[in-house]
């Protein structure tokens, strides 16, 4: 393919995933920056049962009535276990929260051509993938306190927890617009990647990545990590694969990435022991890996 035409199917790939990922960028910033603002961990805590089993259920359906991205949902679930909320619960909101998410479930909807079946594998593969992880990361932690000691710089690129200090409309508005930047700024890059991805690899590479399963699921997890793409945009770039990729890496992609990506990772880091996040790591890749190879 010559230069001049790989620049232009480039640019109709980069402009036609971002544009369709505009409209739910801005729902996602308005809704983000309201919970944000305004949402607090006692009005969470109120609402989860104390019973381990159904309170990891009630969790990983809050993202309907809370939606967050994997932000958010740092400092939030860091909140939920310094005020006793069980690891298992706190963990499964934060998993299941940036998925079960209306404006979520929308934009993978239309994103795949109002596909019930790849919504329906998501939120529900997504929802109890979070209960399970909650339950095993808890056990494997033998129930020991996960969060750092002493004083935390923990904080999102997004300045949420400097601004829940105050509660007005002029922080409203601040924040939904630092969200914009936020979410705006990763969307453009894994939209350039997603699209130099088709149009400057060779077909024969990535047919051989398609043919071998293992391969492609693990190629897509990686992706999904790396590119740290918010939610409520990322199926517009995910769907963009499936011209090359089956449904199964596609899907692994759609759900570690809002459990796991890069810049949620780094806040894990900064607020939680060690030991608590590598084993969140270990289950987390590992149980995508084996849904994206099952399906």
């Amino acid at each position: 393919m010559a230069l001049n035409d790989m620049f232009k199917s480039f640019c109709v790939l980069f402009i036609g995933i971002f544009i369709e990922a505009i409209p739910f960028i801005l729902i996602g910033a308005l809704v983000a920056g309201i919970i944000t603002t305004f949402l607090t961990e006692e009005l969470i805590k109120k609402v989860l049962p104390k019973n381990k089993l159904g309170g990891a259920i009630v969790a990983s359906l809050l993202g309907l009535f809370f939606p967050l991205c994997e932000c958010a949902t740092v400092p939030v679930t860091r909140g939920l276990v310094k005020k006793g909320v069980p690891t298992n619960i706190a963990t499964t909101f934060m998993l299941a929260a940036p998925i079960v998410n209306p404006v979520v479930m929308l934009s993978t909807y239309q994103a795949f051509g109002q596909s019930a079946k790849v919504l329906l594998l998501r939120v529900g593969i997504g929802s109890t993938l979070a209960i399970i992880i909650g339950f095993l990361v808890e056990v494997l932690n033998n129930n020991n306190y996960v969060l750092k000691e002493g004083n935390l710089n923990f904080t999102c690129d997004c300045g949420c927890e400097e601004l829940k200090k105050e509660k007005s409309f002029k922080v409203l508005i601040r924040h939904i617009g630092e969200e914009l930047y936020s979410i705006g700024k990763y969307l453009i890059i894994g939209s350039i990647l997603a699209s130099l991805f088709q149009v400057v690899i060779p077909t024969d590479i990535v047919n051989r990545l398609a043919v071998n399963k293992l391969l492609a699921v693990i190629v897509m997890m990686v992706l999904a990590y790396l590119l740290s793409l918010c939610s409520e945009a990322d199926a517009f770039v995910a769907r963009s694969f499936l011209t090359q990729f089956s449904l199964g890496p596609v899907m692994a992609f759609l759900i570690l990435g809002p459990m796991l990506d890069l810049k949620n990772n780094l806040m894990l880091f900064s607020g939680f022991k060690k030991g608590f996040v590598f084993k969140l790591m270990f289950l987390v890749f590992s149980s995508c890996f084996l849904v994206g190879c099952l399906i």
